[in-house]
């Protein structure tokens, strides 16, 4: 007997995305009979996803045209994320489920440099008015100064003086007024203090220019700073602690349960066979047999749950760590005629799966062009520059190989501004560019990705592999089939940390599978005597499957999406 799950059928499970760091050089991995046991255990604890692999099988079995989408990102999911589900344990109550899971955000920690944002002269600085500052006794001027990549900021990032001498060393860089000459300025810092809602930071510091002839600002009140190390003797008095940054925070994941149901009577299964058999024309048009109605819905799942990944939203205001309890109930139900005493048992309550977009809005990282072009060097030498920048820090795989998600008209579309784009930036007529093609025979081909990848002068050597996927297709196509065509509300790039090691993926926290026949004569007798006297009566099979879900993104600066945009300029 020939294995019954042949490799085009097979359910995809994982991927080499963590050692290539981009799809275009992925392969997704899928199951031969004798890994199928391993899938179920680690060798010390078993895995959680049974119900959802036996669906996913059954599928398989059935030969749909799979969700090539749908495929890589469930490749990413992370097993035994379950087991973070947090369930209160209630006196004389069922157990209540809390609806989200906390999980671990990292943020970009970047203290490269400081941007300057006011400065003043210590004789107009007044002391627990203008600023935080205690004291600007000894200095010779303040400056203000907020962070440049957003990143969290502190006093003890600008460690000043003990007893008047080993303050750290603070470069502020600008431009003259009057004619834009470049400017750098040595500084010692005396003294800094915190605003006390968090924002900037007041330095007091003492020049340190009288040993140079170059021009600096001798008043700076814009400019960029960055900070220098101290100069304290061995035999010198000083001992301040630096700055530390724990870059790890807890963050919730609302969770949503998604259910699957068919349900068959066997005498119209008998009426269905019959009909198969002798009528040609209810065999070709008026019926589905019911391999192909699963195929249909496996379809249309896979389609929703990539949607709500992606486009999810919080249904409520109360979807918070501080007012969940206020969120919509969900209770035990009550039967129509049977009621065994365990109806309207308060179990959890309803949230929705928060996905990327809403996720990476949050922290800035969407930008909605509102029908405007999109100019190619801020996408790339902005946009692009920081993702790259963020996965860097992090010592991501994906640092020097970044995926760009869109449909094929806006990569086509991206191929031909790239071509104007490097003659701009090398000031030349015609330029030969190494564009690398999809290979034919690459694992992801199958599953409806085409890209074309783009060697970059900045962030320099870095490829960029603009993806095009039916997905997003879609997405522009129908909102260009519009009475009123729109062109730009469906356009998307999405630059994704998606795959095995990278921060975006799905966490598949339960799954759960029923099958249920009803109209059992031995379960009607026990109810009514009625049925004790019948020798056969029609039955009913429902096959519920359920999945809860939800979706992470771990570090929302490792990616990227920009909206409605009509086309590129340079």
């Amino acid at each position: 007997m020939p294995t019954p799950f042949l490799d085009t059928c097979s359910v995809a499970v994982t991927n080499t995305y963590d050692t290539c760091g981009t799809l275009t050089k992925a392969k997704i991995s899928t199951l031969t009979p004798d890994q199928m046991k391993a899938l179920f255990t680690d060798g010390s604890s078993w895995n959680e996803l049974n119900s959802l692999l036996k669906h996913q099988f059954e599928m398989a079995a059935c030969g749909i045209r799979r969700n090539g989408f749908y495929d890589w990102i469930m490749t990413s999911n992370k097993p035994g994320m379950g087991k973070l589900v947090n369930v209160e344990r209630r006196d004389r109550s069922a157990s209540l489920v809390r609806p989200y899971i906390l999980g671990r955000q990292m943020s970009v920690v970047n203290t490269d440099y400081w941007a300057v944002t006011n400065g003043y002269a210590t004789g107009s600085y007044t002391v627990g008015s203008t600023g935080p500052l205690t004291s600007v006794a000894g200095g010779d001027r303040v400056v203000r100064v907020t962070p440049g990549y957003g990143t969290y900021i502190d006093s003890a990032q600008f460690l000043g003086d003990v007893g008047g001498k080993g303050g750290h060393s603070l470069f502020i860089l600008n431009k003259a007024s009057g004619d834009s000459t470049a400017q750098i300025g040595q500084w010692r810092i005396k003294d800094s203090a915190l605003a006390t809602d968090g924002t900037y930071v007041d330095i007091l510091i003492v020049d340190r220019n009288a040993g140079s002839a170059s021009a600096y600002d001798t008043t700076p009140t814009a400019g960029i700073a960055v900070v220098g190390v101290n100069n304290v003797n061995d035999v010198e008095q000083w001992c301040k602690n630096p700055a530390n940054y724990n870059a790890t925070k807890l963050v919730p994941f609302f969770f949503q349960t998604s259910r699957r149901t068919r349900c068959v009577d066997d005498q119209y299964l008998e009426v269905q066979k019959k009909l198969l058999a002798d009528n040609a024309w209810f065999a070709e048009f008026a019926d589905l047999p019911l391999a192909e109605r699963n195929k249909q819905d496996e379809m249309e799942d896979q389609k929703q749950f990539v949607h709500q990944f992606l486009f999810g939203r919080a249904g409520s205001a109360n979807q918070t760590l501080t007012n969940w309890g206020s969120l919509e109930q969900i209770t035990s139900v009550s039967g129509a005629s049977i009621d065994p005493g365990t109806g309207g048992k308060l179990i959890a309550y309803r949230a929705d799966i928060v996905g990327v977009e809403e996720q990476l809005r949050a922290c800035s990282q969407v930008t909605d062009r509102q029908g405007a072009t999109l100019s190619l060097t801020t996408f790339l030498e902005t946009i692009i520059y920081n993702v790259y920048r963020s996965r860097q820090s992090h010592g991501s795989a994906s640092a020097r190989n970044i995926d760009v998600y869109t449909d094929i008209n806006t990569a086509n579309d991206f191929r031909k501004q790239f071509v104007t784009y490097a003659k701009a930036k090398y000031g030349v007529d015609n330029v030969n560019m190494q564009l690398t093609d999809q290979d034919s025979d690459s694992a992801m081909a199958p599953l409806g990705f085409t890209w074309m990848s783009y060697k970059l002068p900045m962030p320099n050597g870095v490829m960029l592999n603009v993806i095009a996927h039916e997905t997003f297709d879609d997405l522009r196509n129908v909102f260009s089939s519009l009475s009123t065509p729109d062109t730009t509300s469906g356009r998307y790039l999405m630059v994704l940390d998606l795959g095995k090691g990278g921060t975006i993926y799905p966490a598949v926290l339960a799954t759960n599978r029923k099958v249920y026949r009803t109209g059992e004569l031995e379960q009607l007798a026990r109810i009514d005597s009625t049925f004790a006297c019948v020798m056969e009566n029609p039955t009913q099979i429902r096959t519920l499957t359920s999945q809860t879900a939800t979706a992470i993104v771990e570090c929302p600066k490792n990616s990227y999406i920009v909206k409605n945009f009509a086309g590129f300029t340079t």
